[in-house]
């Protein structure tokens, strides 16, 4: 994770209700937002509107800012990063003073953490994940690229999210289980065996719909 020192200046993707959680941590982190870009013109926020994602093509624009995608879709989120990768864009993290998370986690390059998260030891997160308003993730976790855990979901220890994978709010997800690439856990849902990719489930115990 880079210095103060050698940050500059965000560019948020998208600028919706994501996008305002993401503002307020860089105020209280001392994070410099110079702006969104926004495909869809939905900026509800008070800082500037820097244009569409076609600004990824610019280089001197690319190198001049650090990068987070401020978007909840999953699927928006991965045709994005392909093309922050794509540009050799920056990223950056952003994490919220009032989070918890153990010395020896590591949090890959464009994941947010909003207040109240709770990481615990040996969990891995990789990039452009989305750790929404007290989610709790326990011990030795391993979160790969583009999941998303919503606002107070649980996984308990040793669980595994692939790639692209949604938590819902409020869902758990018992020990040891695997969350397969691309799967959906509903809100409230309790998750007590693996999940196979692209499946979305629901319920306690949690079904396939």
């Amino acid at each position: 994770m880079s210095t103060y020192a050698e940050q500059r200046p965000v560019v948020l993707i998208g600028g919706g209700g994501h996008a305002k959680v993401i503002l307020d941590i860089a105020g209280l982190t001392g994070r410099t937002v110079a702006g969104i870009l926004s495909a869809n013109s939905d900026n509800v926020l008070p800082i500037a509107d820097l244009g569409s994602d076609d600004r990824l093509r610019e280089p001197a624009f690319v190198a001049a800012h650090d990068f987070l995608i401020a978007v909840g879709n999953p699927q928006t989120r991965r045709r994005i990063a392909t093309t922050l990768a794509e540009h050799g864009a920056r990223l950056t993290t952003m994490i919220h003073p009032a989070t918890t998370v153990a010395t020896d986690v590591v949090i890959g390059g464009g994941t947010a953490l909003a207040a109240g998260a709770i990481v615990n030891p040996g969990t891995v997160i990789g990039q452009h994940c989305i750790l929404n308003t007290a989610a709790s993730v326990d011990h030795d976790c391993e979160i790969a690229d583009g999941v998303l855990i919503g606002p107070g979901a649980r996984l308990c220890g040793g669980v595994e999210c692939r790639e692209g994978v949604l938590i819902g709010a409020g869902a758990v997800v018992t020990e040891g289980h695997v969350v397969g690439t691309g799967a959906v856990v509903g809100a409230g849902a309790t998750v007590v065996s693996d999940i196979p990719p692209g499946v979305t489930v629901v319920g306690t115990p949690a079904q396939a719909i």
